[in-house]
Formats: C-alpha cells, sequence, structure tokens
C-alpha cells in the first residue's frame, strides 16, 4: 500500500512538471545585454500557478562560456507568459554567475556581440523544489561585415589642439577574426597632392599600432603638427601582421591657435576664477573631451590642475560643470562657451581629492550634449 501511495504521488509530480513548457525566443537586434538573454515564452498548462525561477547559460562556439546567471523568483501563471523587454523587471535581481569580461566590454562599446556562432539556453525550476520543469536552447550566428568609417577629425577640418584625438567605428569581420588591432597612419600631404596619393608615397609623418579601442589620442611626444600644414590619415585593421581592412583616408589642416602666454595671467586672477578663460593657454596639456562617448577611458593627474578643452560645434551657449565621485557631486559650476574649442582649467587642490578614488568631470551642454572625463590622482604626486 506504501509502495502504491508514493508511485501514485511520483506520477502526480512528474503529470504536473509535464504540464509546463518553454520556447527560447531571439529578440530582433540580439545586443546580448544581460536581459535579453531572457526572451522566452512559458505555458503552464496546469490549473495552479507555479513560484519558479530561469538558469540561463550563453556559451560561443570558439569560445565557450560567456555568462550564465539565475533570475530571481516569479510567478508563472495559468496559460502563456511571455518575458521580453516589456516586463523584465519580474525576474531581477539576478544573481550573476559569470561574465567574460572581453566580451563585456565588447558589449560595451559596440551594443553588439563580435561575429561569432552562438547558443542561449533556459531552464525553468521549481522554486521550491529546485526540480527542473523544462528547458530549450536556440541557436544563432552573427555575422557582419562592417568596414571602419572615420568619425574625428572630420574630413577636411580645420584643427589646432597639438594632440588631438583620432576617432573611428568599430570594425567587425568575419567569423574568423579574432584578436585584431587597429593601426594609425598620418603623413604630410604636399601642395601638389591628393590625400590618396600621399598615404601611398609618402613616409609616415606619425605612425603606430597595436591600438585595441576605436580611438587614439596623438601623444605629447609625437612629432609636433606644423602650421598650415594639411595631413592626410587613415585606420587599417591588423591581424596576424597582415592589413586586412582600411578605412578611408580623410584630411585635416593643422593651424596654430591663438595662443594667451601663461605669465599674462595673474596670480590673483588664477585665485578668483574656479575656471580660466575658453582661450587655450600656452604650457598646459589638456585632455579633450569628445561628445561621442569615446574620451580617454582615465587620465592620471600630476598637479592640482585638470585641463580640458572640447570642440562646440552645436552652437552650445552654456554649459553645466561638474566633479563627481561616483555618489556625491563635489563641485558644480556654469559657464559660458563659444563656438569651436573651448580651453578651460580648474584648480582642484581644494577639493581634497583621494589617489585612491576614481572620478569623473561632467559637462552637459543646453542641447543635452554630455562630455565626460575620468580622471584619478596621482599617488606619487
Amino acid at each position: 500500500m506504501r509502495f502504491l501511495t508514493l508511485a501514485i504521488i511520483c506520477a502526480l509530480k512528474l503529470n504536473l512538471d509535464a504540464q509546463i513548457s518553454m520556447q527560447v525566443q531571439r529578440p530582433q537586434e540580439f545586443s546580448a545585454r544581460t536581459a535579453q538573454i531572457w526572451n522566452c515564452v512559458i505555458i503552464n498548462a496546469g490549473n495552479t500557478t507555479r513560484r519558479v525561477y530561469l538558469h540561463a547559460i550563453l556559451t560561443e562556439g570558439k569560445k565557450g562560456r560567456l555568462a550564465e546567471a539565475n533570475s530571481a523568483v516569479f510567478t508563472s501563471p495559468i496559460g502563456s507568459l511571455q518575458i521580453n523587454h516589456t516586463n523584465y523587471n519580474i525576474l531581477i535581481p539576478e544573481n550573476v554567475i559569470y561574465k567574460d569580461k572581453t566580451y563585456e566590454e565588447h558589449i560595451v562599446r559596440t551594443n553588439t556581440l563580435p561575429n561569432g556562432m552562438y547558443t542561449v539556453c533556459l531552464t525553468l525550476f521549481d522554486a521550491q523544489t529546485k526540480a527542473k520543469l523544462a528547458e530549450n536552447c536556440m541557436n544563432f550566428t552573427i555575422n557582419q561585415l562592417t568596414p571602419m568609417n572615420l568619425v574625428f577629425p572630420a574630413d577636411r577640418s580645420e584643427i589646432c589642439e597639438p594632440n588631438p584625438l583620432f576617432i573611428w567605428t568599430p570594425y567587425r569581420g568575419s567569423l574568423n577574426n579574432y584578436g585584431f588591432s587597429y593601426q594609425i597612419k598620418i603623413v604630410e600631404v604636399l601642395k601638389s597632392q591628393k590625400p590618396n596619393s600621399a598615404v601611398k608615397t609618402n613616409p609616415c609623418y606619425f605612425c603606430t599600432g597595436g591600438i585595441q579601442e576605436t580611438q587614439y589620442q596623438y601623444p605629447f611626444a609625437g612629432l609636433p603638427f606644423q602650421d598650415n600644414q594639411r595631413y592626410a590619415w587613415y585606420i587599417s585593421v591588423v591581424e596576424n601582421k597582415k592589413e586586412i581592412s582600411i578605412s578611408p583616408v580623410w584630411e585635416f589642416t593643422w593651424k596654430d591657435c591663438i595662443s594667451e602666454p601663461l605669465n599674462q595671467q595673474t596670480e590673483e586672477e588664477e585665485e578668483e576664477e574656479e575656471l580660466v578663460s575658453n582661450k587655450k593657454i600656452q604650457g598646459k596639456n589638456y585632455y579633450f573631451l569628445s561628445n561621442f562617448g569615446q574620451s580617454q577611458d582615465e587620465v592620471t593627474l600630476n598637479n592640482n590642475d585638470l585641463n580640458f578643452y572640447f570642440e562646440n560645434i552645436s552652437g552650445i551657449r552654456k554649459v553645466l560643470y561638474s566633479i563627481q565621485d561616483g555618489v556625491s557631486v563635489l563641485l558644480q559650476k556654469e559657464m559660458d562657451v563659444t563656438d569651436s574649442y573651448n580651453y578651460f582649467t580648474t584648480t582642484i587642490e581644494t577639493l581634497k581629492l583621494s589617489p585612491n578614488k576614481k572620478y569623473m568631470l561632467k559637462i552637459l551642454c543646453d542641447n543635452a550634449d554630455q562630455y565626460t572625463l575620468k580622471f584619478s590622482i596621482n599617488k606619487n604626486k
């Protein structure tokens, strides 16, 4: 009799479990942000709701496991439940078991997965018994060939910063393209030349490789640009010491801006102003702020001044400037800006910043554009 009762209970449990099924669904644009891994339809054919949770794992054919997580416990209603961007909140908080840092950084930069052959598997568990109720996987391939495009300096533009930030869009090659890097080449353009001819025949004015990001700031040790000189530049993708893709060739003209000598500013003016004038001050090294969201990842300050500049191409007239530590705003001030390039210096000594913390300079423009720069203080200063 006891055996018969146990058999009936087991049969009922198996029947209840069999009444739940699940189908993984792919979003229209899969960028592998954590939430999109959960896209699915759960069908509860029973006559009662169930308290359940999801287990997700994302793998790639060559790289293996990329992400693994458990959702929060939620209620599976009678009938069907579709989980997508409209109701991801029922799965929060997630318990992240594993994240591949390399892939995570790529997704943050590009909002897409690298090319590859992927599998998303979801398993539905009973929250109380931990019994597996349903499981389903989905395979998909990302194989988008996306050439690079140059962003800044703009083609045929005039610039005056001595250490400009060169920016371009990411390259996405075939499935077999792993471990590539970028190379930048800058050459002088003679009066009788066109940019494309110059990069083929003229020697490097400045060339370097092994760049992992889609930006590169011209180094302070680089050969200085000459006044009224035209330069051509392009980016190439290098893999196994071979160029596998080349961007278009753009040109810019470098001009020596009118600089205000450092000794023209009195000590009294420096004490009265938190931010000095919008003109460039000779002898200072400035960090470029980009509204493309691609300014320097982080800079380290070796003195008590934070020097920065940005290009006003949108006709903005006022900006709100602040320094933050991730928790609170340490300094905030409104300032006027002019067209073209704006140079600023702020003294941070009075803020008593810690060399063990990370800080962010943030500029909010009156047209909603934002400029940011992450920085820290040199511990050996």
